[in-house]
């Protein structure tokens, strides 16, 4: 994607500014902060990365909240008359609240895990380019 962005033209003006900011900003998969003022990578704090770490406890603690509540009931918490793998719901049943709070835990569950992960991976990228890295997952449920 990155090889795309410079072939059409794409790249951001801070990255363009220099070979070490280009090369900064096409190594990280998560995208380095750039300073509005200067176009020059933001260099990682360490209260940035206690705030980091902080997202990174709290979203551990919601997977296995969620983890220890889903997976003995195989991932449906409410019982339904239809196993949720067959074909034969009728409408009725998919608008049901039962339904619709199962597919809702569920979609939390991954939702929390894919914040976690690419957390986890920008957490290694500040640690070893020493540049804040932008937030991907935004945990939109």
């Amino acid at each position: 994607l990155r090889c795309l962005e410079a072939f059409f033209g794409f790249t951001p003006a801070a990255a363009r500014k220099s070979f070490r900011n280009f090369m900064a900003y096409s190594s990280c998969l998560m995208g380095i902060d750039f300073g509005t003022t200067d176009m020059e990578p933001i260099h990682t704090t360490l209260s940035f990365l206690k705030t980091q770490m902080m997202k990174l406890g709290r979203d551990y603690v919601s997977i296995v909240a969620l983890m220890t509540v889903l997976r003995p009931r195989k991932f449906e918490y409410f019982e339904l008359e239809i196993t949720a793998d067959s074909m034969d719901h009728s409408l009725l049943d998919l608008i049901s609240w039962r339904h619709i709070v199962n597919n809702y835990l569920v979609a939390l569950l991954l939702s929390i895990s894919l914040s976690q992960s690419t957390l986890g991976i920008s957490i290694i990228y500040n640690i070893c380019y020493g540049y804040q890295t932008r937030e991907v997952v935004m945990n939109p449920i």
